[in-house]
């Protein structure tokens, strides 16, 4: 890719099944006011980005780097500033095969180390090249709103003479539709520009003539840098990183495990050879970076600046790496359920007291397993700690000096960088000793909203129980307690509105899903920062609440998020992985209303003004095609 490329002329085919949108945020302002009073921001411009960062990742192999950099994207994604991860190791494995023997990384291999060079140089440049496709959207989001605006001019000129409504850009030939209705398309448009952009470049860069070429690499193009440097004394969590990751990666495909972890360490041992900590005087003292030791353990920060760096630094400082997983459960089905009504503060039907008189076996169930695989990772742990033994003090050249142990100093964190120290104590792995120590019959966390309908379901669980209010259902504002056929009658903007982009639809006096993440956000940070061993959280919530949850956990964009199936009567397991979670449902066989709305898909029609295809939204959905027959009574309760 050109990395100094300009932006041409705009020229353009909006919803490409293979065309990325942007992640969006939502202004403050109310949508359902602007709405109702015909003012149409129309004249304000559009602001660019305030902030393009590179993340630079620097630590050695198996520290914790990608799993860090993948939860930081993630974060950021969910909060709406698009963000990007650049893997070298990727990079490496397409240009030069995934199999290199540990000696490829030797520091003294001249060849190998040229072709390290040039293929972390070519992430880079593809880093630069995302951040100018992105400019190229903001361009093209740019020209939309400029021909809405032109649009909603004509609107209004022609209701203001007794002409009547015209039609609305992207609606099909002969649909009218009314002013209001573009004024809320306006406003939502306005929201999808302006936000952060973030990439995050993973990779070792563990010199500092590597670090200074990335930043003045950047600075050429504008790119605010900041180093999240991960460092890990802790052999138990290394070990565990290169037996969930490292072994089943293609690097060591076919290889039996024992050779492949030796062969791993002696590529760590290359890695230290010149391995150089974050220092405060690089880049003339200008340098910004954080060091994770032990991923949460400690955290020091240096010259960190604006929004953007601060909210990367405060979710860092939330992050441990403790084996972990989270349950997700709706109330059971609620009378409103039953009538088809959202909102509320409802009962639960007999039907979601039988759900709730369940709960507690299928728990039950879930903690006895929960004891099983802690037990199992012990053992892993055990005889993973033993092939590092037999490495370390095996001297087959491939270790020379690997037995000393590198430290940096106090001020620079007070960390062992290679090797790291053994915690035989947290792996019951002592010398002479060949027991497993038994681990703590796992326990339970469960948390609800406010509302009657969670409570009510939690209430045979003998576990501590917490109350959220952060975690209450979306506000429906005016529209509380109405069946969607009540909504689409009394307010019919308002509902087709919703349907056109339903994350950033806000309910007049309520919420949209954007606004539900920015309220769920301490939600998400408790649950990062829960680190005790074999005690999950159980989360008793809301549709809406829980789909907001799981998109943040599975990565989802704003535009899957309002369409998750999250039915009633079905615990979902997500267990904490490496790059992301394992998911698992379990389904009560007790009979429930379904409430869920599948996407509407709009037909693709001809702009007048661009001469181009372009959707009133999305064509993907998410369901299956038997989805699309169910009946209006069964829509009915589904928000």
């Amino acid at each position: 890719m050109d990395a100094n490329r300009t932006t041409s002329p705009i020229s353009f085919t909006i919803g490409d099944s293979g065309q990325e949108k942007p992640n969006r945020t939502i202004s403050s302002a109310s949508v359902g006011s602007l709405a109702s009073s015909g003012g149409f921001p129309i004249e304000e411009p559009y602001s660019p980005p305030t902030t393009r960062l590179c993340v630079a990742m620097v630590g050695l192999p198996a520290r914790g780097k990608t799993y860090t950099g993948r939860k930081v994207a993630r974060y950021l994604n969910w909060l709406g500033h698009p963000s990007e991860i650049f893997n070298v190791g990727n990079y490496r494995r397409k240009e030069v095969g995934a199999k290199q023997p540990h000696n490829f990384f030797d520091p003294s291999n001249e060849e190998s180390a040229f072709m390290r060079q040039k293929i972390a140089d070519l992430a880079l440049d593809d880093m630069v090249a995302w951040f100018h496709d992105l400019e190229a959207k903001e361009e093209i989001e740019k020209e939309m709103y400029r021909l809405d605006s032109v649009t909603a001019r004509e609107s209004a000129s022609s209701q203001g003479t007794g002409q009547g409504p015209t039609q609305k850009r992207g609606s099909i030939p002969g649909k009218m539709t009314s002013t209001p209705s573009l004024a809320t398309k306006f406003a939502v448009k306005k929201s999808q520009v302006g936000s952060a952009r973030v990439a995050i470049y993973d990779a070792t860069n563990s010199t500092k003539e590597r670090r200074r070429l990335i930043m003045e690499r950047c600075e050429r193009e504008n790119i605010q840098v900041m180093f999240v440097e991960s460092i890990c004394d802790r052999m138990d969590v290394v070990l565990a990183n290169i037996k969930e990751v490292k072994l089943s990666s293609p690097d060591y495909m076919n290889t039996p495990p024992e050779q492949a972890v030796k062969d791993f360490m002696s590529r760590i041992y290359h890695y230290s050879k010149t391995y150089e900590t974050l220092s405060r005087s690089e880049n003339n003292s200008k340098i910004s970076f954080v060091k994770l030791i032990n991923i949460g353990e400690r955290v020091l920060v240096n010259n960190v600046r604006g929004y953007i760096q601060s909210r990367i630094v405060y979710f860092l400082m939330n992050l441990n790496i403790t084996p972990r997983c989270v349950y997700f459960s709706r109330h059971g089905e609620s009378a409103f359920n039953v009538e088809g009504k959202i909102g509320g503060d409802s009962d639960l039907s007999p039907r979601g007291w039988m759900y709730a008189n369940s709960l507690p076996e299928i728990i039950r169930k879930q903690m006895e397993d929960q004891q099983a695989l802690a037990r199992e990772a012990e053992e892993g742990a055990r005889e993973m700690t033993g092939v590092w033994r037999e490495w370390l003090q095996k001297d087959d050249g491939a270790n020379v000096g690997g037995k000393e142990i590198k430290r940096i100093s106090e001020e620079e964190g007070g960390a062992a960088i290679f090797p790291a120290i053994e915690a035989a104590s947290d792996l019951g792995a002592r010398e002479g000793s060949d027991k497993v120590p038994t681990n703590p019959k796992p326990t339970l966390t469960v948390w609800t909203s406010t509302l009657k309908r969670t409570i009510q379901t939690a209430s045979h669980l003998a576990y501590p129980q917490l109350q959220w209010k952060a975690l209450d259902e979306l506000d429906s504002g005016v529209c509380d307690g109405l069946t969607y056929e009540d909504i689409e009658e009394r307010y019919p903007e308002d509902f087709a509105a919703r349907d056109d982009d339903k994350y950033n639809y806000r309910y007049k006096g309520g919420e949209s899903y954007a606004d539900l993440v920015r309220r769920l956000e301490p939600v998400t940070l408790e649950l990062e920062r829960h680190h005790e061993k074999n005690h999950p959280i159980l989360i008793i919530g809301h549709q809406a609440v829980l789909r907001a949850l799981y998109a943040y956990f599975m990565n989802l964009s704003h535009e899957e998020l309002p369409y998750v199936k999250i039915p009633l009567h079905t615990v979902i397991k997500l267990t904490f992985k490496a790059y992301g979670c394992l998911e698992e449902r379990f389904k009560v066989d007790i009979e429930a209303v379904d409430t869920h709305r599948p996407r509407i898909q709009a037909p693709l029609h001809v702009n007048a003004h661009t001469e181009l295809a372009i959707p009133e939204s999305s064509t993907e959905n998410l369901e299956d095609v038997d989805e699309k027959k169910v009946s209006k009574k069964a829509k009915n309760g589904q928000r």
